[in-house]
């Protein structure tokens, strides 16, 4: 296709999972000769320089009092989000002649697609939107006829497409919002480069990178590996960028602090995944099971053995099926199944031809692949001349 102009609306541009994805995406259609403007936050993390790439930065302050904001998007007619100034400034932008050819909403937050939302209608431009998490998350007690989803149907109405990470969240989604089936894509989350490690890492060592908290207990974890350093003690879990105040007192009551041990974050996750003996994710125990968590996919893309602890038939689950010799999926959270989960993913050897089976398993998530899906559905959005309709419900 012939390069695009495209506009990225986005809060946390290069930071956390979804900004993270979303730079890897941004410089991947650089790559390919588009032109992008990314509209931003000043809670953004980029230092990306490229002559084809325009970053406008809006403050995030002030997002209090909510009530107050709440009452000005009532009266402007706007959409309410804990973004709001921000949203209301970045879809303030003039465009002037250079005009984007179409303007893609990357949530999370749900605030990062508004102001992509009220810029595709100003200028009559195709709206995509990025669901990178479904609302609301399963189990969630939420009122469904409020003004946030009355707000959310209302910018996924004008949206020419809609992108998940996963065919499940698709479905879910659709209990709670309406929309067309051929609206909805699969994006994947994109995968940086793939690394294949000279040998095996630390043999027993157990890397958890990234948040646990509330919804994402490391209880399981921790119980697993209390009986499971009885037999194996030697193994030590680690757990990387996790908020000490979520884990610390878990690993205290359970007298476990000499074997396990909490380590601060690190943009240098690499070097975190070369010591790693086996890297670890841990699953909301939620039903439905429709969560593709970024870290991974970004595991999925090391040769390096993995520890799902994830709900039967998940994504995360159906994700570890490509390379079995690779990876153990625990389907129970009880402490006697993570634990053997634990002991059996010790018993797997390090071969680098399996771990380059993996590597090429996992293909379609690497960041070019993931831009030619993305044209491809851009491309036939436009083919269609689709165009946002004039919404007058504000």
């Amino acid at each position: 296709m012939k390069p695009l102009h495209i506009c990225i609306t986005t809060v946390l541009f290069d930071r956390k999972p979804e900004g993270i994805c979303t730079g890897r995406l941004i410089r991947a259609l650089l790559q390919r000769g588009h032109r992008v403007t990314v509209l931003t936050s000043s809670k953004e993390g980029s230092s990306l320089h490229h002559p084809r790439l325009k970053k406008i930065v809006f403050s995030h302050r002030p997002r209090y009092p909510r009530a107050l904001f709440k009452l000005m998007a009532g009266i402007e007619g706007g959409v309410f989000s804990n973004f709001y100034l921000w949203a209301k400034r970045a879809a303030g932008h003039d465009f002037a002649q250079d005009i984007p050819d179409v303007f893609y909403g990357r949530a999370w937050p749900h605030a990062s697609m508004v102001p992509a939302y009220q810029l595709a209608r100003k200028y009559r431009r195709p709206l995509l939107l990025h669901f990178s998490d479904p609302f609301p998350a399963p189990n969630e007690d939420v009122s469904f006829d409020g003004p946030f989803f009355r707000n959310l149907q209302k910018m996924v109405d004008v949206a020419g497409a809609i992108t998940f990470t996963n065919s499940e969240t698709i479905a879910y989604q659709q209990r709670h919002l309406n929309f067309d089936s051929a609206k909805a894509h699969v994006l994947n989350h994109i995968s940086p480069d793939p690394v294949m490690f000279d040998g095996a890492g630390q043999q027993g060592h157990f890397y958890h990178v990234g948040w646990v908290g509330p919804s994402r207990s490391p209880v399981p974890l921790l119980e697993g590996f209390a009986l499971h350093v009885m037999d194996h003690p030697a193994s030590r879990l680690y757990f990387v960028g996790a908020n000490p105040k979520h884990v610390v007192p878990e690993i205290d009551a359970r007298g476990l602090s000499e074997v396990v041990k909490v380590l601060p974050f690190t943009d240098d996750v690499q070097t975190v995944f070369e010591k790693a003996g086996i890297l670890v994710s841990i699953d909301t125990e939620a039903t439905p099971a429709i969560f593709t968590p970024t870290k991974i996919v970004e595991y999925m893309v090391t040769s390096r053995p993995i520890l799902a602890v994830t709900p039967q038939d998940s994504p995360v689950s159906r994700l570890l099926r490509r390379a079995p010799d690779t990876a153990v999926a625990v389907s129970d959270y009880a402490a006697e199944a993570v634990a053997a989960g634990m002991a059996q993913v010790l018993q797997l050897e390090w071969s680098g031809e399996v771990y380059e089976k993996r590597l090429a398993a996992m293909a379609e998530f690497g960041a070019m692949s993931v831009a030619a899906a993305f044209e491809e559905m851009v491309d036939a959005l436009m083919l269609k001349g689709a165009r946002p309709a004039t919404d007058d419900r504000g």
